[in-house]
């Protein structure tokens, strides 16, 4: 049991991770860019899609494992 409340606690910490991240993205403070050759792409909008499912499927676990759930919008995290 302690394995599972364990990776309950890691799932939540990474969610807020990736949201800070995606809110960075998302208003402009931080772009990613990607070296091809000489010349540099902008990939934010491919981050911020990975970024999202990985979100994601952190909520689902979270779900299975009775952690309740993360609303995007607002940020809080809503018991089951």
């Amino acid at each position: 049991m302690t394995e599972i409340m364990d990776l309950a606690n890691w799932c939540f910490s990474e969610r807020e991770r990736l949201h800070e991240r995606l809110d960075c993205l998302k208003d402009g403070r931080m772009c990613i860019k990607e070296r091809l050759g000489m010349d540099w792409t902008d990939v934010t909008i491919e981050a911020i899609d990975e970024i999202e499912h990985s979100i994601g499927a952190l909520d689902q676990l979270l779900m299975r494992y009775g952690r309740g759930y993360y609303d995007n919008a607002h940020h809080p995290l809503h018991t089951m």
